[in-house]
């Protein structure tokens, strides 16, 4: 539903993804924006038929990133694997850890911080509200598939990641502390796996599946495993649990 993210103006500037309009503006782009660096996801000629163009396109991908890039993760975002040519950093670590981790040099970066940042209201109160938000894996969704990941549910269902989160969110010992500090936990799951939302069976009235958006300064403090998201609550000066 694209009305509920652009106003009518911006809709008659919007061009959908791999139209002809869409493959001739690639064709001759100079600049891609991407807060994803799957080829997959900014061609729309698709992963494999990309190398016959080659010769005709002139492009520099900017790998806008959507968090703080703290985990160890040449695999993915080395710069001979990550399918990008500059990316925007938020702070003199990431900077640090692109140069001599990643490979990356410096002029390949661009320091800007974080625009969403500036959307945190500092002043707000917090709520009596804890977020449990951990990353997605890798093994147990599949890849994209005409711009929708395939799913492994079976996989999902029976990984340790699923059961010991859904083992928490179910526990007597939550229960008893959230009613004893009259507390409510909304669990977020990365957008990734949204899909697998309906998976989750909670019992508890004080234990939220949240589908929306987050406002991070309602929450007194967050839960995650490695997500990047915890650095909003680094900046919010709140406390931070990691369960792993």
């Amino acid at each position: 539903d694209r009305s509920k993210y652009f106003n009518s103006k911006q809709r008659a500037n919007l061009v959908e993804f791999k139209s002809i309009k869409h493959k001739l503006l690639f064709l001759n782009c100079k600049k891609i924006l991407t807060s994803f660096n799957s080829v997959s996801i900014i061609s729309p000629f698709g992963d494999m038929p990309l190398k016959w163009y080659s010769d005709i396109t002139d492009y520099e991908v900017i790998y806008l990133q959507h968090g703080i890039l703290h985990a160890n993760l040449p695999l993915l975002y080395s710069k001979e694997r990550a399918n990008v040519n500059k990316i925007v950093v938020s702070s003199e670590f990431e900077i640090k850890n692109f140069k001599e981790i990643y490979n990356f040099k410096e002029k390949d970066l661009i320091p800007t911080g974080m625009p969403r940042f500036d959307s945190i209201d500092m002043s707000k109160k917090h709520e009596n509200r804890i977020l449990f938000s951990p990353s997605w894996r890798k093994n147990l969704i599949g890849d994209y598939v005409n711009n929708t990941r395939d799913l492994f549910e079976d996989k999902f269902l029976a990984s340790p990641f699923f059961n010991r989160i859904n083992e928490f969110l179910n526990s007597e010992k939550l229960a008893e502390l959230l009613e004893k500090y009259d507390l409510t936990l909304d669990f977020k799951n990365h957008p990734i796996f949204s899909p697998y939302d309906h998976c989750f069976t909670i019992k508890n009235p004080r234990v939220n599946i949240m589908n929306e958006t987050v406002e991070m300064q309602k929450y007194a403090l967050m839960i995650t495993d490695y997500s990047s998201i915890v650095f909003d609550f680094v900046y919010l000066h709140r406390p931070i649990i990691y369960f792993v």
